[in-house]
């Protein structure tokens, strides 16, 4: 039986989260009231953070572009002045935005396994529709109201979610990170 390292998103307050593979962390929105965190990269969705707490990082990516930390490929996509993030994360396509960033379906997207929504505002289920994701995790602000609007009232509540390579829920999973 072969053992796969899973990817890790964990809440470390409201705005901010980790999200750790076998070879890198990145810290989202980190803010100055975080305890001393390690990682590889800072991801920014949001004009408001500090890398203050923030150790050992190599590079801050919040504009548009093509990188690659710790084996981890990151592109950056403008969208409505916006950069959302989409991520392959150990075999795993992850979306990572904000709701606000996101309101309307577009093409500049493609579908991902797992979107991770930092919930600004409430959520449009009809760009969730067409992204199509096994799983959606929610943090923020609006996010019991984007459940809410997902009709997903038994979403999961947690501090940390997990996902594995070909071992994600067939129909669409919301998680609650609280």
């Amino acid at each position: 039986m072969c053992y796969y390292d899973p990817m890790e998103v964990s809440l470390l307050d409201l705005k901010s989260l980790r999200i750790k593979s076998k070879r890198a962390t990145f810290i989202v929105d980190p803010f100055e009231k975080l305890p001393k965190t390690p990682a590889d990269a800072v991801l920014v969705l949001s004009d408001d953070y500090s890398t203050a707490k923030v150790s050992d990082f190599r590079v801050v990516i919040k504009s548009p572009g093509d990188y690659e930390v710790g084996g981890v490929k990151v592109s950056g996509i403008s969208l409505d002045g916006s950069t959302v993030f989409d991520l392959n994360v150990d075999g795993v396509d992850v979306l990572l935005a904000k709701t606000s960033s996101i309101t309307k379906v577009t093409d500049k997207i493609d579908g991902a396994e797992v979107a991770i929504f930092n919930a600004d505002t409430e959520i449009n289920p009809a760009v969730v529709t067409a992204l199509e994701p096994r799983v959606v995790v929610l943090y923020g602000e609006k996010a019991q109201e984007s459940v809410k609007a997902l009709g997903k009232d038994d979403a999961e509540k947690v501090q940390k979610f997990s996902a594995v390579e070909g071992k994600l829920p067939e129909e669409m999973q919301v998680i609650l990170l609280k």
